[in-house]
C-alpha cells in the first residue's frame, strides 16, 4: 500500500475519532445536566385526599431527547387511572458499550461518562435527589387545595335570651379557675342596656351556688360575676360595651284580652264568627296558648275546639253545636310566652241566634158575621197641632 493511501486512510480514521468523541461529549453533557425529573403529582382523589410526590431514574436510549418518566403506583380505582407510558423505543443505532472501536474512542478523548441504563446512577443525578420540586407534603398532612375558600372561625354564639315572669331568681354558677386561696365572695353584676353601663347589684358570702337575687323593673337585664379569693384577688370586672354572660327578660304583665260579639257568616245560619283580640309585649300565637269556652249558666264550661295551626289568630268560624241555647257567656284564657296567663269572661249573655225571623201574608178572611162589630181602632201615636197640643186631626189609629 502506498504512502499517500495510508496517511489518507490515518487522517480519515482521526477525523473519524474526534467526530465521534465530539457525538459522545454532547450526549454526555444532556445526560449529565437533566437530573431525575420528578414524575407528574399523582391526581387528588376523592377517596384519598393526598398528593405523592415521587422521583424515578431518568433512562436514556440514542434516538430520544427527552427521558422516560415512570409513573408511581396509583391507588384509584382502575377506571380512574392514566393510561400507561409506552414502551421505552430501541433502536438499531444503540451504542454498545462492549465495542472495541468505542473503547479505544473513548480512553483516547478521556470521557468520564457511561450510558449502559443499568449502571451506577451519576453524581449529577444522585444530587438531585435531595431537592425535589414542588412542595414537600408531610405524613398525614392535608395537601393545600386549589382554589379553596378561605378560612374563618365562626363567631362566638350570642346567649340567649331567657324570659321570665318572677322578680326571684336563682343563678347557678360554678368556679373553674383557683388558686390555693379559696374564693370567700361572689358579686352580681348588672347591666339593662346591653353592656353599655354595668354596676354591682348585690354580693354573697362564700362560692355556694346558686346566687339568690330579686329583680325590679320589667325589661332586660344582663348578668356577669366577679370572683373574689381570700387573698384579695379579683376576677376581672366587666368593662362599657362589654356582652352579659346571661342575658334574660323580666315580663310580669299579662296579656290584655278583648272578646267581641259574634257576627252571622252570611248563607251559613248555623255559624257564627268568634272573634278577640290580645295585647302583650310577648304574645304567644300557639293554638295551645289559647282557650276560648262558653257556659249557659256561668258555671259549667264547655270548650270551643280552635284548630291548630290557625292562620288568622283572633278569629274562629264557630258551628253551633245541637242544643246550644240562644244566649251563653263567653271565656277566653290566653297566655303569653314569659307563662303569664289572662282570663277574660263576657259581663253579660250574648245572643247568638243572629238569625232574623221573616213571613208573609198568605191569606185573609172575615172572622165575624156582623161586620159592625169587632173591635175598635186605638191611637197608636198623637201628633201635635202647632201650639203642642195634640187635636183630633193630628191622631194617627191604629186598625
Amino acid at each position: 500500500m502506498s504512502l499517500c493511501v495510508r496517511a489518507g486512510l490515518i487522517a480519515v480514521a482521526v477525523l473519524g475519532a474526534f467526530a465521534g468523541g465530539y457525538f459522545l461529549k454532547s450526549s454526555a453533557r444532556l445526560m449529565t445536566a437533566a437530573p431525575e425529573s420528578p414524575s407528574v403529582a399523582a391526581i387528588p382523589s376523592t377517596t384519598k385526599g393526598t398528593v405523592a410526590h415521587t422521583t424515578a431514574r431518568g433512562r436514556w436510549t440514542m434516538d430520544t431527547d427527552r427521558p422516560y418518566l415512570a409513573m408511581p403506583p396509583s391507588a384509584d380505582p382502575p377506571e380512574l387511572r392514566p393510561p400507561p407510558l409506552p414502551a421505552t423505543p430501541t433502536s438499531d443505532d444503540q451504542v454498545d458499550p462492549s465495542d472495541p472501536a468505542f473503547q479505544m474512542i473513548k480512553n483516547s478523548l478521556g470521557i468520564k461518562t457511561t450510558l449502559d441504563p443499568a449502571g451506577p446512577t451519576p453524581a449529577v443525578l444522585a444530587d438531585a435527589k435531595a431537592a425535589p420540586i414542588g412542595p414537600t407534603i408531610q405524613k398525614d398532612e392535608s395537601p393545600p387545595m386549589v382554589g379553596a375558600a378561605p378560612r374563618f372561625d365562626a363567631p362566638p354564639a350570642r346567649p340567649s335570651v331567657k324570659l321570665v315572669n318572677n322578680r326571684s331568681l336563682a343563678l347557678d354558677f360554678e368556679v373553674t379557675k383557683s388558686g390555693l386561696s379559696k374564693v370567700k365572695t361572689v358579686e352580681l353584676w348588672v347591666t339593662r342596656n346591653g353592656g353599655a353601663t354595668w354596676h354591682k347589684m348585690d354580693e354573697m358570702a362564700g362560692c355556694q351556688s346558686p346566687f339568690s337575687a330579686r329583680l325590679g323593673s320589667d325589661g332586660a337585664y344582663g348578668f356577669t360575676m366577679v370572683f373574689v379569693s381570700e387573698s384579695g384577688m379579683r376576677s376581672p370586672e366587666p368593662r362599657a360595651g362589654q356582652p352579659p354572660e346571661l342575658s334574660m327578660e323580666l315580663d310580669t304583665t299579662p296579656p290584655h284580652l278583648d272578646i267581641f260579639p259574634p257576627r252571622p257568616v252570611p248563607d251559613q245560619p248555623g255559624k257564627v264568627v268568634m272573634s278577640w283580640s290580645m295585647t302583650d309585649a310577648n304574645p304567644d300565637r300557639s293554638p295551645t296558648a289559647t282557650r276560648l269556652e262558653y257556659s249557659a249558666d256561668g258555671q259549667t264550661w264547655e270548650s270551643i275546639a280552635l284548630p291548630a295551626g290557625r292562620p288568622n289568630w283572633g278569629t274562629y268560624e264557630w258551628t253551633l253545636p245541637p242544643g246550644v241555647p240562644p244566649k251563653v257567656l263567653f271565656r277566653l284564657t290566653a297566655r303569653d310566652k314569659a307563662g303569664n296567663v289572662t282570663t277574660a269572661v263576657t259581663n253579660e249573655k250574648v245572643s247568638i241566634d243572629l238569625v232574623a225571623p221573616e213571613g208573609k201574608i198568605t191569606g185573609v178572611r172575615s172572622q165575624e158575621a156582623d161586620p159592625d162589630r169587632g173591635p175598635m181602632p186605638r191611637v197608636v201615636e198623637a201628633i201635635p197641632d202647632f201650639w203642642g197640643m195634640p187635636s183630633l186631626g193630628g191622631l194617627r189609629f191604629e186598625y
